[in-house]
């Protein structure tokens, strides 16, 4: 059973303060196996029957503060959502720019150079845009589910075009290197297939290589 003294003290503080009453004020309730329990207290004085004082009666109403704090984070995800979605949509369109303007460098690119660094703005551009495509899909609705790769092809792929974009070189003399002595398949056994989302391993192994 609760302890009833901060709920008594709490009517007789409403009883002296109308405007405290219908605003309202926490009550913490102190319970035997010393847990607590907070709540919002709004009181309401009514007139009983036969004339009797407003101070007679009174209609307490009680709202547990939890879940008005669940109510409240729900409120700033929902807010920090919509704001997520409209500064994607606001990067999504010049990135578009950025996007078309590149194909066109890279279509006079002469020099290996030159090349090079178009595919690493195209590269880079894509990444952004999956960036994108994630938070947006946050937004209510069915996801289509990952599609199957092969995680030592798409590892090793990743990790070869770090390389590249970092300048080091091939072979023992590199920083990086990939054995992939362990992953080799007996041919009896089919290719082993993971459902994952190809960008978002790109980011994490990128982030660690960095």
């Amino acid at each position: 059973m609760p302890s009833w003294a901060g709920l008594i003290k709490a009517v007789e503080t409403a009883q002296g303060n109308p405007q405290r009453a219908e605003e309202g004020q926490e009550v913490k309730l102190q319970f035997d196996d010393q847990t607590q329990r907070e709540l919002r207290l709004r009181v309401r004085f009514t007139k009983g029957k036969g004339g009797r004082t407003s101070e007679d009666m009174c209609v307490m109403l009680l709202e547990d503060l939890r879940a008005v704090r669940a109510r409240q984070r729900q409120d700033k995800l929902a807010a920090m959502g919509r704001m997520s979605a409209g500064i994607a949509h606001e990067i999504r369109n010049p990135l578009a720019a950025i996007s078309q303007a590149n194909a066109l460098l890279a279509e006079d690119a002469a020099t290996p150079t030159q090349k090079k660094l178009t595919q690493l703005v195209t590269d880079n551009v894509a990444r952004l845009k999956h960036i994108i495509d994630d938070i947006l899909a946050v937004a209510p609705g069915v996801r289509p589910p990952a599609p199957a790769i092969d995680p030592i092809e798409t590892i090793v792929a990743i990790c070869n075009d770090w390389r590249s974009t970092q300048g080091l070189p091939l072979g023992e003399d590199s920083l990086l290197d990939i054995d992939t002595s362990g992953s080799q398949r007996a041919p009896t056994y089919p290719q082993l297939k993971i459902r994952f989302e190809p960008e978002h391993l790109q980011r994490v192994l990128v982030n660690l290589l960095d």
